[in-house]
């Protein structure tokens, strides 16, 4: 009895842990350690935010009792000022392994190692002895981009990076022959080619067992001229863009960094791996993992809270080294039973880094908990009106989606939305374009964002904070001034944006799910357009609309929702819909979600709609069979398949619901004078949840009707 107890407490206690069915709604409130004085958790709370991206501080400033004080649901810990967050300091090293033989031939853009020649040995590539391929590549690319310089806040130095070649040979080892040279290659955009490191080996530098060669680099700010930072397009002026992606890129080669293993020869060479890592972090980790894993529990056990929901770690990585590392502290963080990681994940303004898509490599490399999505679309300048903005945030999370690239979609995943900008006079400075929404354009890119099946919504940044820009000193604008004053941004937020997510349209979103389906049209577009059962019609002209089709995750065949955007952030709008009844059923119910606007059944096999939505606002409505999800009977409904109904039913005057299977009730049904239920000999109304039946008009049943 006593073990039977123990095992119930421990269920019970595990799904206590378990964070509740809510849907997310934050901000990233962290500040510079010495501006603590300036932030206020309740302001915070009083806005809606359930949720907050914050320091948790054991000094004097009481940060980490704060955060339990004004009971969140969620915190995400970003203590990312010093060193001593070892869970960021460690998740925010570099490393990656190059296996040789998961290649292509020389010409493949993307990164992975490449090869002039070679056999596929199972386990590695090999040279063979064939002279013909003296002074060829066995081994080169990967063609990727490194960072130069670390992304910490406490450290920006340049990066001093250790490469391993895992090479063997067949045959003596003490001839004298030479056999490879292997070396670090960076390229630069243009094409121009620097040598970082090299070595020639002979025979006797090599053994017929795997070794490690070992060589160094840096990687110069500068090559003939050219910046290693790759320009992704040209922005207004003529100025090229650095270091962030805001269009495609224009070099279509290869470039980045190779390490390359030119066969000289003379034995049979085998390349296992190539392994790259930086000196000062990951290093520490590769020499002495037990003393890396107490330093990761130590700081998690000092610095959690009671809500703690997640860790944060390096900040929007960059490099796909960074990938690895983030993945190695999960599994440690997983073995010391501690919450998990987080990070926000920008995909670059076209997705595409060293020509691929960028977040596919993240998600199958890492596998994270959880995707925190940022995408900040609004920029300065004629090329970057709103509904090209949103047009890019559109594509950028429906990427993730596309069955094509061969991995599951991201699921319930977080994101981040753009609650800052910059000062005009700055916005011809190449890193400080943005421009702060207003509340339309606010609200359009998180309602975009929810019509993508978003599980979350996070504000960056939450206060307004002075940068350094090539302009000198300017402020980035914010949600709060810097006189923690709130702006026209925390108003909409809190009334309009997290008042709704925190009540109905959230409550009924987190247990929705998006599997890629959608509508978008503009005036441009060949109307009308379909997508299962919704039709976009024409309707007057300058429009701008967005509908997500949406699914519901215990009973997706029935339950199906729209999220319908107005994505002209600048005039309401009414868009013409219609609903093509598909379901199999007689009555299909279509409901705005939040409030009774719009509650029809349909009973044709169409019916037009019309919707009015304020500039930049979305509105979630359900499409379902009634005699399932509730609503109003109007035309004569026959159930001939066990079923359950989940919603209120009302039987209306002139039509007739016929039980030919039994029935399931676990909300109330209501029989309007003039309407019937028929119930069929040995079927059943069942009853559950207090549920009852009124009956006002007529109820005719052979044997037992209700149980």
């Amino acid at each position: 009895m006593k073990a039977a107890f123990s095992f119930l407490l421990l269920c019970l206690l595990c799904f206590a842990m378990l964070p509740q069915q809510k849907f997310r709604t934050g901000v990233y409130a962290n500040l510079p350690p010495d501006q603590n004085s300036r932030q206020n958790l309740w302001q915070v709370k009083n806005m809606g935010a359930n949720s907050v991206i914050h320091h948790s501080r054991t000094d004097a400033w009481h940060s980490k009792d704060s955060l339990e004080y004004y009971g969140f649901d969620d915190v995400i810990i970003f203590n990312a000022y010093n060193n001593a967050d070892y869970i960021h300091h460690y998740s925010g090293g570099y490393y990656t392994r190059w296996e040789a033989e998961n290649n292509e031939l020389i010409g493949g853009k993307t990164p992975v190692v490449k090869y002039e020649f070679g056999i596929d040995s199972g386990t590695s590539w090999m040279s063979g002895l064939s002279s013909n391929n003296i002074g060829k590549y066995l081994i080169t690319g990967p063609d990727y981009v490194q960072d130069r310089k670390y992304k910490f806040y406490y450290d920006t130095s340049t990066i001093s990076y250790s490469v391993n070649f895992r090479l063997r040979i067949d045959g003596s080892l003490t001839a004298g022959d030479s056999v490879c040279e292997i070396s670090v290659r960076y390229r630069t955009i243009d094409n121009k080619d620097s040598i970082l490191s090299k070595k020639k080996l002979f025979d006797f530098d090599l053994s017929n067992s795997f070794d490690t060669i070992r060589l160094h680099y840096t990687i110069p700010e500068k090559i003939y001229g050219t910046t290693t930072e790759i320009p992704y397009g040209i922005i207004s002026g003529g100025k090229e863009k650095y270091g962030d992606a805001h269009l495609d890129e224009p070099y279509d080669g290869s470039y980045g960094v190779q390490f390359n293993v030119k066969w000289l020869g003379n034995r049979n060479l085998y390349v296992d791996y190539i392994e790259v890592y930086d000196d000062n972090v990951w290093a520490n980790y590769l020499e002495d993992q037990s003393y890396v894993k107490n330093l990761i529990s130590s700081y998690s056990s000092t610095y959690r809270t009671n809500n703690t929901r997640y860790w944060y770690s390096l900040d929007e990585p960059q490099s796909i080294d960074n990938y690895e590392p983030y993945k190695m502290v999960q599994h440690v963080l997983d073995s010391i039973g501690s919450q998990p990681l987080i990070t926000a994940f920008y995909p670059a303004w076209d997705g595409k880094k060293n020509h691929e898509f960028t977040i596919k490599r993240f998600l199958e490399t890492v596998q994270p908990e959880r995707l925190m999505y940022d995408y900040y679309p609004y920029y300065y300048g004629d090329d970057y009106p709103d509904e090209k903005c949103l047009r890019q945030q559109h594509d950028l999370m429906q990427e993730p989606f596309i069955e094509s690239y061969g991995f599951p979609p991201i699921g319930d995943y977080y994101y981040v939305v753009q609650s800052f900008g910059y000062t005009p006079e700055c916005s011809t400075d190449a890193d400080h374009q943005s421009r702060k929404p207003n509340s339309r354009q606010l609200r359009a890119s998180v309602m975009l964002a929810l019509a993508h099946g978003t599980k979350g919504i996070f504000f960056w940044p939450y206060y307004s904070y002075n940068t350094t820009s090539k302009c000198g000193t300017i402020l980035t604008n914010a949600i709060v001034d810097t006189l923690n004053n709130p702006t026209e941004l925390y108003y909409e937020i809190k009334n309009n944006i997290f008042s709704r997510l925190n009540s109905t349209l959230g409550n009924t979103l987190v247990n929705l799910k998006y599997k890629g389906n959608y509508i978008n049209v503009t005036q441009q577009s060949q109307l009308p357009v379909s997508n299962d059962y919704l039709t976009l019609q024409s309707n007057g002209s300058d429009f701008n609309w967005h509908a997500g089709l949406l699914l519901d995750k215990k009973d997706s065949v029935n339950n199906k929702y729209f999220l319908l955007v107005n994505l002209r952030t600048d005039t309401v709008r009414t868009a013409k819909l219609e609903i093509t009844n598909n379901s199999g059923y007689n009555n299909l119910r279509v409901r705005n979600v939040e409030d009774s606007s719009l509650d029809t059944t349909v009973t044709s096999s169409a019916c037009t709609l019309y919707q009015t939505l304020q500039a930049g606002d979305g509105k979630l409505y359900q499409v379902a069979p009634v005699v399932k999800y509730g609503g109003k009977i109007k035309t004569n409904e026959t159930i001939s398949l066990p079923i359950s109904l989940l919603g209120e039913l009302t039987v209306e005057s002139g039509a007739t619901l016929t039980i030919s299977a039994n029935y399931d009730i676990y909300k109330n049904i209501t029989v309007n004078a003039g309407g019937s239920i028929i119930v069929t000999e040995g079927k059943q109304l069942k009853f559950y949840d207090g549920a009852y039946l009124n009956v006002n008009g007529n109820l005719t049943a052979n044997g037992s009707p209700t149980d």
